[in-house]
């Protein structure tokens, strides 16, 4: 049996909806109106389900925070 060193263990995690809130700032109302948008045009990241809870990848919050800091920079 392979043993992984401590330090390599995976970096993603699942947020559920007061993390997300907390990470981006955002209401739960403005999140779900933006996960109507198309992803390429600034949408928010959908959740998915872990047995029955709603949880993002925080790797794609970040992503999403980042895509939105170069928008910014763009205009």
């Amino acid at each position: 049996m392979q043993h992984r060193p401590i330090n390599s263990a995976p970096k993603d995690r699942f947020l559920r909806l007061p993390g997300v809130k907390q990470a981006t700032g955002l209401s739960r109302s403005t999140l779900y109106e933006l996960m109507k948008l198309p992803s390429d045009g600034g949408g928010f990241p959908r959740p998915f389900k872990v047995h029955r809870i709603s949880v993002w990848s925080q790797d794609d919050v970040q992503l999403w925070i980042e895509g939105r800091k170069a928008m910014r920079d763009v205009v």
